[in-house]
């Protein structure tokens, strides 16, 4: 099977033709991700607890599943519509409410202010732009109300140098293979999402390959901490794992 690299597509594209089949799987399965966002969340004693959370780029809902069970009534928004309706299916309707929107679209998803913002999993490096990305958190945090959080995590890309490429083996099973190839420029990754499928026909066994490439933001942690400060704020840098940075911003 010959390898060649695929036109790099929009975030919106990639995820409703290629990353939705695969997301659940590849990030290590949905009850263990709703257990690691749980355990964040009670670190940071965010639950138990009552009151309207917003959860954007919601995905198939580990973050969204664990502010259910802690007590809120979430709206999850994601512009993949195949990644609500898994959310739904995983989830039930309790206590949720899904909108398939654009996360900027902020004013579409509720005039009152809320008592919790979710913004995880490299949602944020999948805007347009540095520049987009700082005017989207001060957004984001004029929607929570007084003595409301926002809590706020993405992967640290900067340390590798622009020129660099990288292959990163996400997850393998006896069927299926999740690979990543990362291509670094000055701002940005062209990220190569690679999956192989294991087919079986009568005769013999063969492989499958799907694949699609989109960009992310290269942002560093202290960049978007710099953003994130200013009055009647404050802002802790929580402990996470190598090469992620995770925020919580409280705002009085």
């Amino acid at each position: 099977m010959e390898l060649t690299l695929s036109q790099t597509t929009s975030v919106q594209e990639h995820y409703d033709r290629f990353l939705a089949d695969h997301y659940t799987w590849s990030a290590g399965g949905f009850a263990a991700q709703v257990e690691r966002a749980r355990s964040c969340f009670e670190a940071m004693a965010l639950i138990p607890a009552s009151g309207q959370a917003l959860d954007l780029g919601a995905g198939s809902g580990f973050q969204t599943a664990a502010l259910q069970q802690g007590g809120f009534e979430v709206t999850a928004v994601d512009t993949c519509s195949k990644l609500l309706q898994e959310l739904e299916q995983r989830c039930g309707r309790a206590g949720i409410q899904t909108k398939c929107d654009d996360l900027r679209n902020l004013a579409a998803f509720g005039t009152r202010p809320w008592d919790l913002i979710c913004c995880m999993g490299d949602t944020l490096l999948l805007l347009d732009h540095a520049d987009q990305a700082r005017r989207f958190l001060e957004q984001t945090v004029d929607r929570l109300s007084p003595g409301g959080k926002l809590v706020l995590s993405f992967r640290d890309l900067t340390s590798t140098p622009a020129g660099e490429r990288q292959w990163i083996a996400v997850r393998q099973e006896a069927d299926r293979a999740f690979h990543c190839h990362l291509s670094f420029e000055s701002e940005r990754v062209r990220v190569e999402d690679l999956v192989l499928l294991r087919t079986t026909a009568p005769d013999r066994m063969d492989w499958s390959l799907q694949q699609s490439a989109y960009w992310k933001l290269r942002l560093s942690p202290d960049q978007v901490a710099s953003w994130l400060q200013g009055p009647n704020r404050r802002l802790k840098r929580w402990p996470a794992a190598p090469g992620l940075a995770l925020f919580l911003l409280e705002k009085y």
